[in-house]
């Protein structure tokens, strides 16, 4: 087995890690940044490991002094992360918002983050980008890691080293086949939980039962290291969004990872020892700090330009964010960590239940009381902001859905179903006044949608997958077997409009449908408002600016939706029908109102409310009423 002790090198590949992670969420380059938390794990993985059978070997480890190292390495710097987080949400959030933080704060202190999020949200959605504690996920695996892996550890502690190995390579082996499924079957549960996670943390494990590599030759050594190197870095630059992970597209930052440590394990390398230099070990032992903080200032930096982050912002956060992890690191991590400060367990444990019971505390108020409208925002806000979380239809359909045939159905459910709508969330927020227009005709009709996908067959666009590619699939199989006689598509069709395959696409899809006898109607898209409505709202009552004035106008909603509207509109010489909501959504002066009345229209910059979507009830009424003898 390798020797444990400490390595510069090791700290060394957590800058490496950490800086990854810093350039992608500032947009700076590093798409595929996002693989420093995977090197993270498996750092983590082999620290952890090599600390507890270094101790079994001496006969000396504890699980509770384990777990008291745990929790003043990782709650105090944290607790107050979230302090200041909650405190500067207070002055910054919009109430739904704040609501928001104060759910998962609940969820952070319960060690449960990476559920929520995988619950509540996306990794790479847009409004992920302006929730604040979305970066705990990660800590919350380790957090669940560290409380079962060391049991399994004093387990297999009985046993000769092989069994130890042979165990933990298939618990390796069975995670990683879980997380590649997950991949294609649930890629969101994939990405956030545990299961499909610990083979990360069980490869920097396995490391330390490898032999030394003693008799490696040095140039081995070096090619090897810096080969390995190399790999993380290309794939923390070649990787964005669109790549399937983690699965098989995590093994190799993860196994350069583990190749990195342990080919260094004997003696450091070039690559190496220039990983274990001053300033970038540095990096490396304020990395925590530094991740705790990066995200909440690039999240309220966000927030408060209107969701946009320009690279001279995401600079500035960057040096705010080493700031702020220096001072934490310096004020709070390293003093934590010294003996003499919380050393007695009941104290730690003590001082641990205060810390979770205040900001459970802090987290339940202000999700009880919807944060604070009242006390922040005067009536006209609160009832206009309340109209923004009236949202129905929400369907985020799995490809086994589709193939058990379990489409939610909407309309007059008396009847069988002879009207689809497929799309992404776009299709989702229309979904009421189509459900009006359907219970008022005597017509039944099924959903097929799930967010960030277009309704196209064969296509390879910015959300495409071997998951989207089969839900599009699958959506025409059920067709072929159903009753059903109109298919209404609708998505964000601008996020696509230039992709080469995207008019061709959307012909062959048009082309699978009306071969099957169903009449197509296309949607064009809503018109995309230039500002969060949330906060537009917010600054437009308090400065008394006029909020009729919220909106964008038509005219520059048709310069910016040009190029999808034109392919839509060619598509009308086939007898498609083709719908624009724009007109519907203006007031006289030709401008989208973000509010009419005390309703808000939109909850976001490009999805309707219930409000907003009823006004395109008469649109789909006259649609179907056009093309009742198809139906």
């Amino acid at each position: 087995m390798i020797e444990f002790k400490y390595r510069p090198d090791v700290d060394g590949l957590r800058a490496v890690a950490v800086v990854l992670v810093l350039l992608f969420h500032a947009g700076l380059g590093f798409k595929g940044g996002f693989i420093g938390v995977d090197v993270f794990f498996v750092i983590s993985g082999f620290l952890i490991t090599g600390l507890i059978l270094k101790e079994q070997n001496n006969g000396d480890f504890s699980l509770g002094r384990f777990w008291v190292r745990r929790i003043r390495r990782i709650l105090p710097a944290a607790t107050a992360m979230v302090v200041l987080v909650l405190i500067a949400g207070f002055f910054v959030m919009v109430p739904l918002d704040y609501t928001d933080l104060g759910k998962s704060t609940i969820a952070q202190q319960l060690m449960l983050s990476n559920v929520f999020f995988w619950r509540n949200t996306g990794y790479f959605d847009g409004p992920s980008d302006l929730k604040p504690l979305l970066h705990t996920w990660s800590l919350a695996v380790e957090e669940q890691f560290y409380l079962g892996y060391p049991l399994l550890l004093i387990w297999l502690a009985r046993f000769k080293r092989q069994v130890s190995v042979a165990v933990l390579s298939t618990l390796f082996l069975g995670s990683l086949v879980l997380s590649e499924y997950g991949v294609h079957k649930f890629p969101s549960g994939a990405f956030f939980l545990l299961p499909t996670r610990a083979w990360e943390m069980l490869a920097g494990a396995l490391i330390c039962f490898l032999p030394k590599p003693n008799r490696v030759p040095d140039i081995a050594v070096s090619a090897v290291s810096g080969a390995a190197l190399s790999m993380i870095v290309l794939t923390g630059w070649h990787y964005d969004a669109t790549t399937p992970f983690p699965g098989l597209s995590a093994m190799l930052p993860c196994l350069c990872t583990a190749a990195l440590i342990y080919i260094n394990s004997a003696k450091l390398s070039r690559p190496a020892k220039l990983l274990a230099t001053k300033p970038v070990v540095f990096v490396g032992l304020i990395s925590y700090s530094l991740y705790l903080w990066h995200w909440p200032i690039l999240a309220f930096v966000r927030y408060t330009n209107n969701e946009t982050l320009t690279p001279t912002m995401g600079i500035v956060a960057i040096v705010a964010s080493f700031s702020a992890g220096y001072l934490s690191w310096r004020y709070i991590e390293t003093p934590f960590r010294k003996k003499q400060l919380l050393v007695r367990l009941p104290r730690l444990f003590a001082a641990t239940a205060i810390s979770v019971s205040v900001c459970l505390l802090a987290g339940g108020t202000i999700y009880l009381s919807q944060g604070f409208p009242q006390l922040r925002y005067g009536d006209q806000y609160t009832q206009l902001i309340k109209s923004m979380d009236e949202k129905a239809f929400r369907h985020h359909l799995s490809v086994d859905d589709i193939e058990q045939q379990r489409l939610p159905k909407f309309g007059d459910q008396s009847v069988a179903p002879s009207v689809l709508v497929w799309g992404d969330s776009h299709a989702m927020a229309v979904m009421p006044a189509i459900d009006q227009v359907c219970n008022e005709l005597g017509l039944c009709g099924v959903q097929s949608t799930t967010g960030g996908t277009l309704p196209l067959v064969e296509f390879d666009g910015s959300n495409s997958s071997p998951q989207f590619a089969d839900f599009a699939e699958r959506t025409i199989e059920y067709c072929k077997d159903s009753e059903i006689e109109v298919a209404i598509l609708a998505g964000y069709w601008i996020r696509d409009a230039s992709h080469p395959k995207f008019e061709s696409s959307l012909r062959e899809t048009i082309d699978e449908l009306r071969d099957l006898g169903i009449h197509v109607i296309l949607l064009r898209d809503v018109p995309d408002q230039l500002c969060n409505p949330r906060q537009a709202i917010n600054v437009a009552l308090k400065e008394d600016d006029g909020i009729e004035k919220l909106g964008v106008l038509l005219q520059d909603h048709r310069v910016y939706q040009q190029k999808a509207d034109h392919v839509l509109q060619r598509m009308a010489a086939d007898e498609v029908t083709v719908l624009d909501p724009a007109p519907h959504l203006v007031d006289d002066s030709d401008r989208c109102r973000i509010v009419f009345g005390d309703k808000c229209m939109y909850w976001d910059n490009d999805h309707l409310t219930v409000s907003g979507a009823l006004r395109l009830t008469g649109m789909f009424r006259h649609a179907f009423e056009d093309t009742d003898d198809k139906i």
